[in-house]
């Protein structure tokens, strides 16, 4: 329960702590003291402790759960066992956290959020993205020729289905 300032108490803190955790309920209430395991359900029905919870759990990705991904994902782009998708897609996706091969934060923006000059950059590059597609496909790809071709009268169906 709350002290009487509004404040948490320190069994609650812990609490909140271990729920920021891969813990169950009644793991989190234990860890943090609590005798009766089922206190954890109560705990969570309060607001402050699911917001708490929230905000706790948020930094713990943040702090550590954040950099270790990161690492994780940054061995296996540079794990020469891995096959060479798989340590491109990581690689890729350390490029992507990294804002590398963007041109900066016009990609993360909606359209609605930008200024004019923005949504005139971003339109300049579809352009030549758009280009470089067309050449591309110009380059592999042959034109067909066609004439029209008349279609003659096709034989009576009559009696088929009678």
């Amino acid at each position: 329960m709350p002290l009487r300032n509004g404040r948490l108490t320190g069994l609650e803190k812990g609490f909140i702590r271990a729920m920021a955790t891969p813990k169950t309920i009644e793991q989190a209430a234990h860890e943090a003291g609590y005798k009766n395991r089922q206190s954890g359900y109560a705990l969570m029905q309060k607001p402050e402790v699911r917001d708490a919870i929230r905000e706790e759990t948020l930094k713990m990705l943040h702090d550590k759960y954040g950099p270790a991904a990161v690492h994780e994902v940054a061995s296996i782009g540079f794990d020469k066992q891995q096959p060479g998708g798989t340590r491109i897609k990581a690689l890729v996706k350390i490029a992507e956290w990294a804002g590398i091969g963007s041109d900066g934060d016009d990609e993360a923006k909606e359209l609605h959020e930008m200024t004019l000059d923005e949504l005139k950059r971003r339109g300049d590059k579809l352009e030549r993205q758009l280009a470089t597609i067309h050449h591309m496909r110009g380059d592999r790809a042959t034109m067909i020729e066609a004439e029209a071709i008349e279609q003659e009268d096709s034989p009576s169906d009559e009696g088929v289905f009678s």
